[in-house]
């Protein structure tokens, strides 16, 4: 887990897949990845997934703003310059 100021990110967990449902299957959401009509997965098939995520395979990884879920993609603005990351 990662945490900065009112940021966290931390691990996606298989009780995130319903709110991950929601977002994946959400076209615009999604339409950012090439997917207007959102990727049309259930939370089951979501969960199985995360449970079995692991460091040598690839991790999920859920954004938390003040404790909150955020779907934003990627790291805040104010943040990428504390992480190394600079557009």
């Amino acid at each position: 887990m990662l945490h900065y100021e009112k940021i966290t990110i931390r691990n996606a967990l298989p009780e995130d897949a319903p709110l991950l449902a929601r977002w994946w299957n959400d076209g615009a959401v999604m339409a950012h990845a090439g997917f207007p009509k959102g990727l049309g997965t259930a939370a089951e098939k979501i969960a199985a997934g995360l449970a079995d995520d692991t460091d040598e395979t690839r991790r999920r990884m859920i954004l938390l703003r003040d404790a909150t879920p955020h779907r934003r993609n990627g790291l805040p603005k104010y943040w990428q310059p504390h992480c190394g990351h600079r557009h």
